[in-house]
């Protein structure tokens, strides 16, 4: 579903107030809303944790133009001081517009892609809901654990069972059933069995 069809369905059946909560980013991951324009996750996420309470007041006002003019302040504020697109500071006031009833149109972005923030700003992109907080301070997680790697021509126990490993990747002899005298059906029909 679009971005601002999606918007619109969760304000009618939670209310305007849902602008001030933070799961509203996730009732419209729900909804799939982030699907044709991945980058306005983020977008939505930082309005969202900014000016969520603002957002409830000026919906709740009588006329549009205090929604207007909130979103026109948003709207500076994602593109001067967090480095969003323009075209996703547009998108996400448009939907927002629409869906309150104020506009009957929106302008989609253009690119599709995953980072909301203008190339070459410095602004480090973030797949969680911390994205303004991350994106200012510089404090997201980057020490991450390096995970060890088998090396070449060894085998791992995921691909055996320890019956059947052998050292440094080599083949391993074939089971045999002692009590028949007979070895296994690989070993028996004269092929050997090689494990990776």
């Amino acid at each position: 579903m679009k971005l601002q069809e999606a918007l619109r369905e969760i304000i009618m059946k939670y209310g305007v107030g849902v602008l001030g909560e933070k799961r509203l980013v996730f009732l419209l991951s729900d909804f799939r809303a982030f699907d044709g324009y991945p980058a306005m996750r983020q977008v939505m996420s930082a309005i969202v944790s900014r000016y969520g309470k603002d957002l409830c007041r000026a919906a709740g006002a009588e006329s549009g133009s205090d929604m207007r003019r909130l979103l026109g302040t948003i709207r500076t504020s994602l593109v001067s001081g967090m480095r969003f697109r323009e075209d996703l500071a547009d998108f996400a006031s448009d939907c927002i517009l629409y869906a309150l009833g104020l506009v009957s149109s929106v302008r989609e972005p253009v690119d599709h892609g995953f980072d909301p923030t203008v190339p070459g700003s410095g602004v480090e992109k973030d797949n969680g809901d911390d994205a303004v907080h991350e994106a200012q301070t510089g404090s997201g997680a980057t020490d991450a654990p390096e995970q060890s790697v088998p090396e070449k021509g060894h085998l791992s126990t995921a691909d055996t069972d320890s019956a059947d490993r052998a050292p440094h990747g080599e083949v391993s002899e074939p089971h045999r059933d002692m009590s028949s005298g007979k070895g296994n059906r690989a070993e028996s029909s004269g092929d050997l069995v090689h494990r990776k």
